[in-house]
């Protein structure tokens, strides 16, 4: 697998801290929300799995979507 880079651009960055710090999507959004904070905080796609306890895959895939979507479709 080639290694995964996720780069937010700053609105995305700042949407996704304010559903991390407000609470009140669904747990599956907020995990995924996690995920990819964590990508763009440079952590790698192993620690980021152990970290939130989802499959190495889950978190490529949800890497892809943003980088392919608009991070709603990431979500």
């Amino acid at each position: 697998y080639h290694r995964v880079r996720v780069r937010l651009s700053r609105k995305d960055r700042q949407q996704v801290a304010a559903m991390l710090r407000k609470g009140q999507e669904s747990a599956r959004v907020l995990r995924r929300a996690s995920i990819l904070r964590q990508l763009d905080d440079g952590q790698k796609v192993a620690q980021v799995s152990a970290n939130v306890d989802v499959a190495r895959k889950t978190v490529r895939a949800i890497a892809r979507r943003y980088e392919e979507e608009v991070l709603e479709w990431a979500l």
